[in-house]
């Protein structure tokens, strides 16, 4: 299934109707999507206080979040007027952090393969005081060979750009990118029969 750009628009403009709480909650499951679908093994949603100021909402009602048996939320960073959350699905993330190649990229940043997941997270969450860290990219689910062509290339020279910036498996992220795509159109459906 291919994002359908109508039925992006029209899950835009009837979102917009939404009461403050329903808002938040559509906005983020279509954010999620792939993450909720167990395509991804976490997504990073910015809440800022402009527009409909999904800070304060996301403050307001983020304990709607708690208990989700398969995504999780970590607050990286909360500012005055902004929060920025990592929404993960536990199991993924630790798949994902504990792999043997990426725990040895991921030690020459601070971590380290006794640390738990949550341990993890709370490193990340220190370095995204500095800046934005490199690592970030591996509790995203990019490809490590990605991660590091990010990191050579300074940003730049890459083969493809979609969810992320590829270096390496052009062929393989599409198909990736596509599913992401399909998640995101699978919610807006789902969503466009709530609404």
């Amino acid at each position: 299934m291919k994002m359908d750009k109508q039925l992006s628009k029209d899950f835009i403009d009837k979102r917009e109707q939404l009461d403050d709480r329903n808002y938040l909650i559509t906005t983020i499951a279509y954010h999620i999507a792939p993450t909720s679908a167990g395509k991804k093994p976490s997504n990073l949603l910015s809440f800022t206080s402009g527009g409909r100021n999904l800070h304060k909402l996301w403050k307001q009602y983020q304990y709607l979040f708690a208990n989700d048996p398969f995504v999780s939320f970590f607050e990286i960073r909360t500012q005055p007027d902004s929060s920025l959350v990592l929404f993960y699905n536990p199991q993924m993330l630790q798949d994902i952090l504990f792999q043997r190649k990426n725990m040895a990229f991921l030690k020459g940043y601070g971590y380290h393969e006794h640390m738990s997941t949550e341990d993890c997270l709370h490193q990340l969450k220190k370095h995204f005081d500095e800046s934005c860290p490199h690592e970030i990219g591996i509790f995203l689910g990019i490809p490590l060979e990605d991660v590091c062509g990010f990191i050579k290339n300074a940003g730049q020279n890459c083969l493809l750009c979609g969810y992320w910036k590829v270096y390496h498996d052009a062929e393989r992220a599409k198909h990736v990118f596509a599913a992401f795509d399909q998640a995101k159109a699978t919610v807006l459906k789902e969503l466009d029969e709530w609404l």
